[in-house]
């Protein structure tokens, strides 16, 4: 969702100039051109409702004329909600009250909501959450955004919070589009006394409005800021300096100075104890690193400095300035920054420039809020994406270890599976009887497939272990996030292996030992090339679940080998038992008579262990065997088998 345009209003001056009627005429074409505020609000309500997985939504608020407007979501009754709207801003928490959300989880039961039945019926809703909208202005509650659900339903803290993202985006759009409607009226009440000069003007601080009104970070506001900003106001040199995370300000973006200046304006030049409306002592910074992310409090007040040596006292680089405005950049009483803006003439500035230049930061400090809700939100999504991705990715590997109890392609296709979304390479290595074998090397292509996985054989120092061995014998997980040593630093061990990594086209390793009962069998490794994003701790967690799968599918492989092994020996005992008995019975039955005992034996010998049986006995000078029997389930294979040991019998020695 892209955020929207018109930030603020304007007077212009009393003097007449009847040329500039025109002007003013397309620049309010220009204005009623901006996207309408209703589309903007019904993809708020749809993203809100989708979020939330709730039944509807609806979004009430009171418009210039004092009528409550409405907008709801497919199936939801307009006027029915207008209704609870009604009756939910009669119960809005006044200026200076907790704002908080309203979780009804059984409407019938609510003294509010309940008072009207028909309402009630129309929606069909069983619980409900909602929040009035506020506006920067502190006055009462603008309007509220409710989301309908048909079961009962308790919201969790991440659904309140995004829900709390859509009301605030929500009272922003309002909040544009009432300022946008009053910058209207003051231009057609104007139009007819403006100078041509103030029209341009007035054209140019719409542009940086649309413009603003289209960026969707921080840098995008700096840049607009500087380029369509600066000659709105008539200013030759800017500076924009944001909050670091550690709570001090940094140049994000400069115009209209040299290299070196801007170097040495890195940091912010002037020390806010020196500077009237910035506070005192210390160097300019936001109270909090947190700050840089979510803004802080401050006393901040624009500074204007109407003679060079003021200008000079305060930014002393930048001595051929003659005038000079430090804006703090704020909305809602919370900072992110500072806006400099210096003019190469001496300068006292009018009440008609104070309101614009002080306009362009407060433009500029919305901007910058709609820009953090944005990264949030994006940062958000793009997490939840994320989880999910990983969620997926360990479900297909669960179902690909209880599919198949071939665990080598078990194993491989776990690594198969990380390709492409998690990994640029992997490899699997097993490890049995202090023996490592390479079972599979995948690349997700494998034309440009970089020798990345020969950096497991690689020892940072001569007799040192592998990085494959070393993960062997410690049991325990191994990343490499990014290189970071210097190319051509070789000094210490990291050094080298971070020059190996480099030259192979590595960015990111994990190694993960494949472990089930406190046996090691094996290393997965994953690889990323230098043009993708680096490893992260999340990833480490998700490639450790991912060797948890994998050693499970070995070890249940080596678990189901063993008690086939075990079964199959248990049927031969068996079998050998069975035979020793029938051969003892039917010796019992042949009593004393050898022959008879010798061809039992033979035979049940040939039945039990193999397809022929032969005996022989030594002769009684012990230098020869001589054929005793000869036993075969197949009459002329017996005979062949006779005929061949009586003419060749076997001799001793």
């Amino acid at each position: 969702m892209r955020p929207c345009r018109g930030e603020w209003g304007m007077n212009v001056p009393g003097r007449n100039v009847g040329a500039s009627v025109d002007r003013m005429s397309r620049a309010l074409e220009r204005l009623s051109a901006a996207p309408p505020v209703v589309a903007v609000l019904e993809e708020l309500l749809c993203q809100a409702s989708a979020t939330l997985g709730a039944s509807g939504a609806f979004l009430c608020w009171w418009g210039g004329t004092g009528d409550l407007s409405t907008l709801t979501t497919h199936g939801v009754d307009a006027e029915a909600a207008a209704i609870w709207a009604q009756q939910l801003l009669a119960q809005a928490p006044a200026p200076g009250e907790p704002r908080l959300p309203r979780v009804v989880e059984d409407v019938s039961r609510d003294a509010l909501l309940a008072s009207e039945p028909d309402a009630l019926r129309r929606l069909g809703a069983t619980a409900l959450l909602s929040q009035p909208l506020f506006f920067a202005s502190g006055l009462g509650a603008a309007g509220v955004l409710g989301v309908l659900f048909r079961e009962p339903w308790r919201p969790r803290e991440e659904d309140v919070r995004r829900f709390g993202l859509s009301v605030k985006l929500a009272a922003l759009a309002l909040e544009r589009e009432r300022m946008a409607e009053t910058l209207r009226q003051s231009v057609l009440s104007a139009r007819a006394e403006v100078e041509e000069s103030e029209v341009l003007r007035l054209r140019r601080f719409q542009a940086v409005t649309e413009a603003l009104g289209g960026a969707l970070s921080s840098d995008e506001v700096a840049r607009v800021v500087l380029e369509q900003g600066l000659p709105a106001v008539g200013a030759g040199v800017g500076l924009v300096y944001l909050g670091e995370p550690d709570g001090t300000l940094a140049l994000k973006a400069a115009l209209g100075v040299s290299n070196a200046q801007r170097e040495a304006l890195r940091v912010p030049p002037w020390r806010s104890g020196g500077v009237p409306g910035l506070g005192a002592g210390g160097p300019v910074r936001l109270e909090t690193p947190a700050a840089a992310r979510d803004g802080v409090p401050v006393q901040g007040a624009p500074v204007w400095l109407e003679t060079p040596a003021a200008a000079r006292d305060v930014v002393p680089v930048l001595g051929a300035l003659r005038a000079l405005v430090l804006l703090p950049l704020q909305v809602e009483g919370h900072a992110f920054g500072t806006l400099c803006l210096g003019f190469s003439e001496s300068r006292r500035f009018s009440v008609l420039e104070r309101a614009s230049i002080t306009g362009l930061g407060h433009a500029c400090g919305q901007a910058l809020e709609r820009a953090r809700l944005y990264a949030r939100e994006r940062t958000a999504r793009l997490q939840a994406e994320a989880a999910g991705q990983r969620l997926r990715l360990l479900a297909d590997a669960s179902a690909l270890v209880s599919a198949s109890l071939d665990w080598e392609e078990t194993v491989a296709g776990v690594a198969r599976l990380a390709l492409g979304h998690f990994a640029d390479g992997c490899a699997v290595d097993s490890y049995e009887d202090g023996v490592v074998r390479r079972l599979a090397v995948l690349y997700e292509n494998p034309q440009s497939a970089p020798r990345g996985l020969e950096l497991l054989r690689f020892a940072p120092q001569e007799g040192s272990p592998t990085l494959l061995a070393e993960v062997l014998a410690s049991g325990r997980p191994w990343m490499m996030a990014r290189p970071t040593a210097e190319p051509g630093d070789t000094s210490t061990a990291a050094a080298r292996l971070y020059a190996a990594a480099r030259e192979l086209g590595v960015g990111s390793l994990i190694l993960t030992p494949l472990v089930a009962r406190q046996r090691t069998l094996g290393v997965l490794t994953f690889m990323r090339s230098e043009t993708s994003a680096p490893f992260d701790i999340p990833d480490l967690s998700l490639a450790e679940e991912l060797a948890g799968r994998a050693a499970l599918a070995i070890d249940n492989a080596d678990l189901f080998r063993k008690a086939r092994a075990a079964e199959e020996e248990s049927r031969r005992g068996a079998a050998r038992l069975h035979v020793l008995v029938q051969v003892s019975h039917l010796i019992a039955e042949a009593g004393l008579d050898l022959p008879m005992v010798l061809e039992v034996l033979v035979r049940k010998v040939s039945e039990a262990l193999g397809d022929a049986c032969v005996l022989q006995l030594l002769s009684e000078d012990t230098t020869r065997l001589e054929l005793v029997t000869v036993h075969h389930p197949n009459a002329e294979a017996r005979a062949v088998l006779d005929a061949s040991m009586r003419r060749c019998p076997g001799r001793v020695g």
